[in-house]
């Protein structure tokens, strides 16, 4: 190692023999058929809700999520581990991904229990997809500047306000929503994440077409939606906190770099294919 390396505490990474063999395991299952290429989630390989299933009978999704909740209870190596294998096979993981890289971490971490037993359960089945409502039309990176409201009534909260470039929100189960339960003079106070079913009375999507012509992102628009007392993440006003230990398992996962994996070795491949010299028949 590097003496540069050292003064990071970086420490080498010797995987187990258990380790070792699920690696093989994954890679022998993701690489037995290729997979073709997806405008659905494309940075997460593309979307099967059939294929996050059959990931999830191996055991191989909510990996880190305790057996009392349905999870495998395996380490966060192995997870990454399985999902770095999947990834560079461009295999379709995004009908489970979000909830099962942030939002079923951050559920074990804050609770509510009650919600813990409703969703962790469904994360580990693969049967769970949760959108991101965080960004907002005129909020841009700066989430801390949103304007949704979340409005205490009787048993709930009342929520208002508008999302945008909210991945798969028009296939998802449930949206985890960033919203202003409470007034401060500091725009990081009084932030709190709240779950939502995708079919409560009130929310409606608009899918937003690219140029390229995907379709995964969206508009959502949050009319007086109704959420119980319990579908409140953590406690009210922590949700600054909450969000940006969420963002740091997405933006530091392994999808930054592996996504786009398998163009990369479909171009090596193609490269070599051509460069090789042509057998003489003479």
């Amino acid at each position: 190692m590097s003496d540069q390396g050292k003064s990071l505490g970086f420490e080498p990474i010797a995987l187990t023999g258990t380790e070792r063999a699920l690696v093989s395991e994954v890679r022998a299952f993701a690489r037995a058929e290729p997979f073709p290429p997806s405008a659905e989630s494309p940075t997460r390989g593309g979307f099967s809700r059939e294929f996050s299933v059959e990931l999830a009978r191996r055991g191989w999704v909510g990996m880190t999520i305790p057996t009392q909740y349905g999870g495998a209870a395996r380490s966060g190596v192995e997870r990454c581990l399985v999902i770095s294998e999947l990834l560079a096979a461009g295999a379709p993981l995004g009908a489970h991904w979000t909830a099962d890289r942030q939002t079923a971490p951050s559920l074990m971490i804050n609770g509510p229990e009650t919600l813990r037993r409703e969703l962790l359960p469904r994360i580990a089945s693969g049967l769970c997809l949760i959108a991101g409502g965080f960004s907002e039309p005129e909020s841009g990176s700066d989430l801390a500047s949103i304007r949704t409201r979340a409005q205490k009534v009787d048993g709930g909260w009342r929520i208002t306000g508008r999302k945008i470039w909210t991945t798969d929100a028009d296939k998802a189960d449930y949206i985890e929503i960033l919203c202003r339960t409470s007034d401060s003079e500091v725009k990081h106070k009084g932030l709190s994440l709240i779950v939502v079913p995708m079919d409560a009375e009130g929310l409606t999507v608009t899918p937003i077409e690219g140029m390229d012509g995907e379709r995964h992102f969206n508009e959502v628009v949050i009319d007086n939606v109704f959420a119980a007392d319990d579908w409140l993440i953590g406690k009210e006003g922590s949700g600054w906190e909450q969000l940006t230990a969420e963002l740091a398992l997405e933006r530091a996962g392994p999808e930054r770099y592996l996504s786009t994996f398998p163009l990369f070795d479909s171009f090596v491949q193609s490269r070599r294919h051509v460069a090789a010299p042509e057998h003489s028949h003479e």
